[in-house]
């Protein structure tokens, strides 16, 4: 924790905040866990958990792989696979600058839009981490949108160093004698390609999902505000 956060932790000295009136109390362990940083090697390794087969993701995983598998058999298999190798890439590139700078900009004029009734709301609704540890929606929702962004940088870096090195290939190059044995590792290697950005793609309908209930958020605090001011006490 840098020297500012700590000072500002250091200052929330109760349990709990009370906000006033019959409103509930938002506990300091939320907050102060809001305010620790991490280092960025910790927050990039957060990021790549995405990639960790788990009960709860096994399906999806399943269809990302197989989805990728059939894709990168038909490259492998493809009498001009170095080209359509680097058209993927090219792609790839596009799609995740593109929506690199989307969910950016989407997400900035989203935390522009959060009112005080909303700030509240997300510091109250809290849920308990792998760590055991509560941390608030809001919190939540801003370490997926960092790891998430995390993943976009790791998969334009990939696509930029492919980008580089793929015209540097012949279009008839083969690493083997054995086209047989060719063909398996570049399907093999294509793959791998096609499943890592798959993940990073596949991550995008998961945040989302949470900015869609943080916008259904959003309009119920607009519309106690409104209801407020057509009916004040």
């Amino acid at each position: 924790m840098n020297v500012y956060m700590k000072r500002i932790s250091e200052k929330l000295s109760l349990s709990k905040i009370n906000i006033g009136g019959n409103m509930p109390v938002i506990k300091e362990d939320v907050i102060s866990n809001i305010l620790k940083t991490s280092k960025s090697e910790k927050v990039f390794s957060k990021a790549l958990s995405a990639y960790v087969l788990t009960k709860d993701n096994i399906t999806e995983k399943l269809i990302i792989f197989t989805i990728c598998t059939i894709l990168s058999i038909i490259l492998g298999m493809a009498s001009n696979t170095v080209y359509l190798v680097t058209n993927s890439i090219s792609l790839f590139l596009n799609i995740t600058l593109a929506l690199f700078g989307i969910i950016f900009t989407g997400y900035a004029i989203f935390q522009t839009l959060l009112t005080n009734e909303l700030i509240v709301k997300l510091f109250e609704d809290t849920i308990l981490d792998k760590q055991k540890q509560e941390k608030s929606k809001l919190q939540e929702t801003n370490e997926n949108f960092v790891c998430l962004m995390m993943l976009f940088v790791l998969g334009i870096i990939i696509n930029i160093i492919l980008n580089i090195l793929m015209p540097v290939i012949p279009e008839n190059y083969c690493l083997f004698d054995n086209i047989i044995l060719c063909t398996v590792l570049a399907t093999i290697l294509i793959d791998v390609l096609f499943y890592t950005m798959g993940i990073i793609i596949w991550r995008i309908v998961s945040f989302i999902g949470n900015i869609y209930h943080l916008f259904n958020a959003y309009a119920v605090s607009k519309l106690i505000s409104a209801l407020k001011d057509q009916h004040p006490e």
